[in-house]
């Protein structure tokens, strides 16, 4: 078979495995702690699992710290399909870092619309930055919350932003 006669390593990645916007956005928001910030992706034509979400993220203050966490809605209703936990990156003025969440574990159905999600909160208190984004042409939002369960429904303000957040 050509998986025997391959030359290793092999990588398998099907076409259209990928939602949400992968290109890092040129532009930092300049929000502080609390922040939801998701962008609308459809998922395949076939069904599966989700298992990681990944973002760009920058600081615009001092160097400091991000506890962060990534989660995966329903775009239709607002309603949460799965959550993840607390991470942390440590951070450096004006330097975008790309991080990837691999603790969902998520079912996804066929050719839905979803808002992926990270939800942010600065150590210290005073920083300032997010999920990098471009603006116009994309179909996202942010919700102001305190930081901890999420939330179920999001209840976010739409933007025509394109964060920079993918499944």
């Amino acid at each position: 078979t050509w998986l025997n006669a391959a030359t290793y390593p092999v990588t398998i990645s099907p076409v259209g495995d990928t939602f949400g916007y992968l290109s890092k956005g040129g532009t930092s928001p300049g929000v502080g702690s609390d922040t939801i910030f998701y962008g609308v992706g459809t998922s395949n034509t076939t069904a599966g699992s989700l298992t990681n979400i990944k973002a760009w993220i920058q600081d615009n203050n001092v160097s400091e710290t991000l506890t962060y966490k990534v989660a995966l809605y329903l775009n239709s209703d607002k309603s949460l399909v799965a959550g993840g936990v607390d991470k942390t990156q440590a951070l450096t003025l004006g330097v975008p870092y790309q991080v990837t969440v691999s603790d969902l574990s998520a079912s996804v159905l066929a050719s839905t619309d979803y808002c992926v999600t990270m939800w942010q909160n600065w150590s210290p208190r005073s920083g300032i930055g997010g999920v990098l984004y471009d603006a116009a042409g994309g179909s996202g939002g942010t919700q102001t919350l305190a930081y901890g369960t999420w939330p179920t429904p999001m209840v976010p303000s739409t933007n025509t932003n394109r964060y920079s957040i993918y499944a």
